[in-house]
């Protein structure tokens, strides 16, 4: 959303203005391309399986985003969708690469959306939004 100002018009002359919120469309930077590594990962249907606490790395090519950091959120969700909780991770940016280190401290099931990601683009009011297919994890106590 931006601000737009518009005449007020009457008789032909202007009067005034008036401010009016439009719409604008930012650039969406699409993330192709995404792989998950950890040595335990295992993907099962669309989640991946880890054990919490092991160390794993996100990568995905983002053409055109500028190198950089970004904030991830991390979602802690139950029934797969309901954010109880969420923890934050600094992705890099380098070359039209992200790489996003971390591990998960707590089981649970953990989603990572572009939805919540560009909530917080917006807020910081970035000049662009981010494309990707959610990724959920499973993060277990391995016996």
């Amino acid at each position: 959303m931006m601000n737009q100002m518009n005449d007020i018009l009457k008789h032909g002359v202007v009067v005034g203005s008036a401010l009016k919120r439009v719409e604008f469309e930012y650039p969406s930077i699409v993330l192709t391309k995404t792989t998950i590594t950890s040595p335990n990962a295992k993907l099962i249907g669309n989640i991946w399986w880890l054990p919490k606490d092991e160390p794993f790395t996100i990568t995905a090519n983002a053409t055109g985003l500028p190198d950089g950091g970004l904030m991830v959120m991390v979602e802690r969700v139950i029934n797969a969708t309901q954010p109880v909780d969420d923890i934050r991770f600094v992705a890099n940016i380098k070359d039209g690469i992200v790489t996003m280190q971390g591990k998960f401290e707590q089981s649970g099931n953990y989603i990572i959306t572009a939805k919540r990601l560009n909530a917080g683009l917006e807020r910081i009011e970035a000049p662009f939004r981010l494309a990707f297919d959610t990724l959920e994890f499973d993060a277990y106590i391995s016996a």
